[in-house]
């Protein structure tokens, strides 16, 4: 971050970002330095200095998907123990009808419901992937109306 320092302190980081977002290239980007603003930035320390916001941004989101998943996974849990409980109950509830294929589904989506919690919990999963999973088991419950 040496000579990137000098871009932060002559206030160029705006427009290095305008000319990289242009595609330009950091030779071209510093002759236009030269030219637009009359400082002189050489490509190694705009290409630092690119390098250095793209190492940022990535590391804020990351930031971001922890602090989203940290609120999610709780979230996907408490929705996947629900639908586990819903699902046994559905299942013993065809039994007694004598719903065999109903029990299947619902035992099917409950038995899928509790790997994806175990899964989740254990970080093998996302709330993506559960998100996923909702869908289908929606879907599964859905047929057992029909």
């Amino acid at each position: 971050m040496a000579k990137s320092s000098k871009i932060r302190r002559a206030g160029l980081e705006g427009p290095i970002r305008a000319l990289a977002a242009k595609g330009m290239a950091t030779r071209d980007i510093s002759a236009a330095l030269a030219e637009q603003e009359g400082v002189k930035i050489g490509h190694v320390s705009v290409a630092r200095f690119l390098r250095e916001e793209t190492d940022d941004r990535r590391e804020a989101a990351k930031h971001v998907a922890v602090s989203v998943a940290h609120e999610t996974i709780p979230l996907a849990t408490k929705a996947l123990r629900g639908f586990v409980a819903f699902a046994l109950k559905g299942a013993e509830a065809a039994l007694k009808a004598k719903d065999h294929s109903a029990s299947a589904r619902l035992i099917s989506a409950g038995t899928q419901a509790a790997v994806a919690l175990h899964k989740l919990t254990m970080g093998e999963e996302t709330p993506g992937d559960v998100g996923t999973l909702g869908d289908r088991l929606a879907a599964i419950v859905a047929a057992r109306s029909k």
